[in-house]
C-alpha cells in the first residue's frame, strides 16, 4: 500500500508494547507501525489540547481487525472501501 501525503511522518519505535513506552507522534501527521506477531500491541501518544479534537483515519489490512479483538468477517473490504477515503 502506498500513500502520499504532505504531513510529518512518525515511525513507531520498538519497544512500544506499554503506555510507558508509547511512540510520540506529531499531530497533525502520519504514524506508521507494524503489528509484528499475534498478540502484538503497539502504543503511541500525541500532545493534544483540552477542548480540541482530532480525527484519526486508519489504513490497515484485515489483520488490524484481529489485533483489535474484532471478528474479521464483520469487517469486509467492500464495506470499508465504501466509506469515503
Amino acid at each position: 500500500m502506498i500513500r502520499v501525503i504532505d504531513l510529518e511522518n512518525t515511525l513507531e519505535i520498538e519497544p512500544n508494547d506499554t503506555l510507558a513506552q508509547a511512540t510520540l507522534a506529531t499531530v497533525p501527521g502520519a504514524l506508521n507501525g507494524i503489528i509484528e506477531k499475534p498478540g502484538d500491541v503497539d502504543h503511541s501518544s500525541s500532545p493534544l489540547k483540552r477542548g480540541k479534537f482530532s480525527i484519526m483515519r486508519v489504513y490497515a489490512r484485515d489483520t488490524l481487525a484481529l489485533a483489535a479483538g474484532l471478528r474479521a468477517d464483520r469487517i469486509s473490504r467492500e464495506r470499508l472501501a465504501g466509506r469515503g477515503q
